[in-house]
């Protein structure tokens, strides 16, 4: 007498619906035609993608674990239709399982796929609890998975084992939930990477400081466009470059990584390709992996020189400040008694009774007394200059005038003047013709003094309308000056002249601020110095500050 088999109540009712609600017969084929047509199907080929390359590796330890038991895994998305199959040829070819078939009750019967999506956990199917006859020699294990993409979007379907009913093992549930355990944590994992990795790209690309990004070894993996901007070096360039090849930061960066060590608030200044002054401060960081691992370093740049100008603009008036109240009293007590002693000295020397000697003595006393007279007068200038009379000038004009008139002086200094302008002579703007010949001549003397041997100076001219400004630019080729001396430059009785008073730079600065423009110096030791002066290209008085 047989035994009587009571079946699970969800594989009664599933055999119910196939029987009574579809009206399949179990002695049919089951239909399993496709569902998704090709384009479709690879449209959602495409958005499980991601999943289905994580999921690869852990099949393939699967099938290795079941090895010489034949053995499909195949992969469904939530409608219950196969993305992949891997495993056994044999069986692939006799059920005619490919992607694109659905595992519908309706179509398929009773099985495993459907019962794992319809009650959301891990089903079993073998042998005669499947609904077709021709699908009672298999035995059917699928396990639901739910995951969430890198778009937010629920993605769920099943991974199932199919192998014959005499390999079928009640292991194949625990294994099988596993390895889905396994591909979820790998998934949201990655796709947490991607977003901290996106979330890092757009705070380093949208960052306005300067970053750069070294692995372990000091190579530098990543930067970001501010980066490029303040160091005017292409990001390609950077890549994959050994961090201390990069100056001028390299150096610092790469004793971090050696050291492993953090850097806070380091300043430094450098010359840029436009050859003008440039000041950041630089934060570096080690990089520790989860392991707390050292992995690289993270340095980081922000460009100060706006503020150090500022600052220096601030001392720079506040000295012309402190002098032009001193100056004030002492020029008017130095004049009173300086007058008539030169028209005393001046009438001495008339006197035709006095031998040569004395006359001798009273003409260097005259000189003296001249010189210093034009001391008080510069020194006043200084502190107090004159407005300046504006009037519309032609700036190549200017130029060629100056030039002109310092040509005999650069002969005897060997000194050649090349100019060049990039503005035209119908070019004008509102300036104190007299005093901008002022300035230019100190710049261009200056510039033969430093110049022992001779040499060259050039001086070119230009326009930048998008910044609204003329440009003169009085480049030498002397001997240069050290970063002391250029902080320094602007000081009223800095000089580094043996003989020299150390007031004309100082003229210079006032009479172009006065003009409400700007005067910039770059030089390096050895290598010369370059001024340039920038003034305002529209017109009117509001364009000039006068102090």
């Amino acid at each position: 007498m047989e035994s009587l088999h009571f079946e699970p109540l969800y594989i009664f009712n599933s055999k119910y619906r196939c029987r009574y609600e579809y009206g399949l017969n179990p002695k049919e084929l089951p239909s399993l035609d496709p569902y998704y047509p090709t384009q479709i199907l690879e449209h959602r080929q495409a958005q499980y993608k991601e999943f289905l390359e994580i999921t690869k590796p852990f099949v393939d330890k699967l099938l290795l674990y079941l090895k010489g038991i034949p053995t499909l895994i195949i992969v469904t998305d939530h409608e219950r239709v196969v993305l992949d199959v891997t495993g056994e040829a044999f069986f692939q070819e006799e059920l005619g399982l490919k992607p694109g078939l659905a595992f519908t009750e309706k179509g398929a019967g009773t099985n495993a796929v459907d019962l794992a999506l319809t009650y959301e956990k891990t089903f079993q199917v073998k042998g005669k609890e499947h609904f077709f006859e021709s699908m009672h020699n298999f035995s059917c294990t699928s396990c639901l998975f739910s995951t969430v993409n890198w778009y937010n979007e629920p993605q769920k379907g099943t991974i199932g084992i199919m192998t014959s009913v005499e390999n079928a093992s009640p292991l194949h549930s625990g294994l099988l939930s596993s390895v889905v355990d396994g591909i979820e944590r790998e998934f949201k994992l990655r796709v947490q990477n991607r977003k901290l990795e996106s979330l890092n790209q757009i705070m380093v690309t949208t960052s306005r400081n300067g970053i750069v990004i070294t692995d372990k070894e000091g190579k530098i993996t990543e930067c970001n466009h501010s980066a490029e901007e303040l160091f005017a070096i292409d990001r390609e360039d950077m890549l994959g470059k050994k961090v201390r090849e990069v100056q001028p930061f390299g150096e610092y960066v790469e004793l971090a990584v050696r050291k492993k060590q953090r850097i806070d608030n380091m300043d430094l200044n450098f010359i840029n390709i436009e050859n003008k002054m440039k000041y950041i401060t630089m934060d570096v960081s080690p990089i520790y992996g989860k392991n707390q691992e050292f992995i690289g370093a993270y340095g980081q740049f922000r460009d100060i020189t706006d503020r150090v100008e500022l600052e220096q603009q601030v001392i720079q008036n506040e000295k012309f400040s402190a002098i032009g109240r001193l100056s004030a009293g002492l020029a008017h007590e130095i004049r009173n008694p300086l007058t008539p002693i030169i028209g005393f000295v001046n009438l001495l020397k008339n006197e035709s009774h006095l031998d040569e000697k004395v006359k001798q003595y009273l003409r260097i006393m005259s000189d003296e007394l001249e010189r210093v007279r034009k001391l008080v007068n510069d020194f006043v200038i200084v502190s107090k200059p004159e407005p300046p009379e504006l009037k519309k000038t032609s700036l190549h004009t200017l130029v060629e005038q100056v030039i002109r008139f310092m040509e005999s002086q650069g002969s005897l200094h060997n000194v050649q003047m090349e100019v060049n302008h990039s503005i035209d002579e119908t070019d004008e703007l509102l300036v104190d013709a007299s005093q901008m010949k002022q300035v230019l001549i100190n710049l261009l003397t200056n510039a033969m003094d430093a110049m022992e041997r001779g040499g060259a100076i050039r001086v070119e001219t230009g326009k930048d309308l998008g910044n609204g400004m003329f440009s003169i630019k009085v480049q030498d080729e002397g001997c240069g000056m050290s970063e002391d001396q250029l902080n320094q430059l602007f000081n009223p009785f800095f000089t580094t002249k043996d003989d020299g008073l150390g007031l004309g730079l100082s003229i210079c600065y006032r009479i172009i601020k006065n003009h409400g423009g700007t005067i910039n110096v770059v030089s390096q030791l050895g290598e010369g110095s370059t001024f340039e002066i920038l003034l305002p290209v529209k017109e009117g008085r509001e364009a000039f500050i006068f102090e």
